[in-house]
């Protein structure tokens, strides 16, 4: 998987816990760790996670629970095929494919490779204002 705001996967295990800035908020000390995202927040955005309704279900770790030697990165792994990561977002069936997929099921299909979606909303008016939302919150 590539790099995602500077981390490679499993960069992060050994690596202690205060070492880490914020995953949405470059230079910015991270307070806790969402153990669901596997991303790493500040005291604002960990107010804002808790805010929005899909992500008050998340487990996260603050204060003494914050661990000092943070977990590895997960990955998303394909429901059907579960060694395989998942890399496309099929549009045609609205679903996450792994490269099997791609070739057994979706061949046809219009796909996106995710990790350009994921650049693309980086670069969005979208995350722009989640952004502002979050430092003004």
């Amino acid at each position: 998987m590539a790099k995602v705001d500077g981390r490679q996967p499993g960069a992060a295990a050994g690596v202690t816990a205060h070492t880490k800035n914020c995953s949405a908020c470059p230079g910015v000390k991270a307070t806790a760790i969402c153990v669901d995202c596997h991303e790493y927040l500040c005291t604002d955005c960990t107010r804002y996670h808790r805010r929005l309704g899909a992500l008050r279900i998340h487990t996260l770790l603050t204060g003494d629970a914050f661990p000092s030697i943070v977990p590895p990165q997960r990955f998303v792994n394909c429901p059907d095929h579960p060694k395989e990561e998942v890399k496309f977002y099929c549009q045609n069936h609205n679903a996450l494919c792994c490269v099997a997929c791609n070739v057994l099921g979706h061949e046809q299909c219009a796909k996106s490779y995710i990790h350009d979606i994921a650049e693309t909303f980086q670069t969005g008016s979208e995350y722009s204002k989640l952004r502002t939302d979050i430092q003004g919150s």
